[in-house]
């Protein structure tokens, strides 16, 4: 589903009748696309479930009074303490990593495919 971004509105739009592709009003931040049915529910409670528990496992950290904590990807953390040593969450786990690049596969492929204004 593409969804307009109108500035002007209080609720956006969900219908687009511009001249341009889709990708370019994406490009020009008119546009965005929520892709649905790419991740099963399964999918989701896996994540989220994984996710706690590392976070769970880790135990009292500096971000434990930040709110919202971000796990990262396994690459994401490495990159984070080689190149910027940026503090860093412990990552996600193998497992939810290698079902994280699952899905952006999944999402990268359905553009292809199906949106391939977005992938030019």
């Amino acid at each position: 589903d593409e969804v307009s971004i109108d500035s002007d509105s209080s609720s956006p739009s969900v219908t687009c009748e511009q001249q341009s592709s889709i990708g370019q009003r994406i490009k020009n931040g008119e546009s965005v696309v929520a892709i649905r049915d790419i991740v099963s529910r399964d999918e989701c409670s896996y994540i989220i479930e994984s996710c706690t528990e590392t976070f769970q496992r880790a135990g009292p950290t500096e971000f434990e009074n930040q709110g919202l904590i971000r796990l990262p990807t396994i690459s994401a953390a490495e990159r984070a303490n080689k190149v910027a040593l940026i503090p860093c969450a412990n990552p996600v786990s193998n497992d939810v990593d290698a079902l994280l690049q699952t899905i952006l596969l999944r999402v990268a492929t359905y553009i292809d495919v199906e949106l391939p204004s977005i992938s030019r």
